[in-house]
């Protein structure tokens, strides 16, 4: 599994460098296959899609959950 997080994460880089350079073609192309490869792994790792997601959008922003600090 190393190895496909390896490959996930250039991935989500070279995505990043597309939509910076604006280069929407090779940005589709390369979130498809991105978007292949979570699958593949969301599959492995949660095969009954048990799991909701973290991060959520609403009205096209980012909803991030509350971080919950532990004191020491």
């Amino acid at each position: 599994m190393s190895e496909q997080s390896t490959y996930i994460a250039r991935e989500a880089q070279a995505l990043h460098d597309a939509i910076v350079r604006g280069d929407i073609d090779d940005a589709v192309e390369t979130a498809v296959t991105l978007r292949q490869e979570l699958d593949h792994l969301l599959h492995r790792l949660d095969p009954n899609g048990e799991v909701a997601p973290r991060i959520t959008t609403s009205n096209g922003t980012y909803v991030y959950p509350e971080r919950r600090h532990g004191g020491m």
